[in-house]
């Protein structure tokens, strides 16, 4: 059985690069595309205003290519 949990980093990488449209099709995908420590979304807590507004458009733009993926 493939792993079908992704970050939300991963998830958009995967898509971007095959143009996945299910999940089935990124778990698929994974095999080929491994980014290891590159998927990590930096945790704000603690941070300046800047890096709020870097890591909520990081956040932003993944979900948006992740928008139409579906079972």
């Amino acid at each position: 059985m493939r792993r079908v949990t992704f970050t939300l980093r991963e998830a958009a990488r995967l898509q971007q690069a095959s143009g996945a449209w299910t999940i089935a099709e990124l778990a698929a995908d994974r095999v080929h595309a491994t980014a290891p420590g590159l998927d990590d979304i930096t945790d704000p807590i603690g941070c300046d205003e800047e890096t709020f507004a870097t890591v909520g458009t990081g956040i932003a733009y993944c979900s948006s290519l992740l928008a139409r993926i579906h079972d």
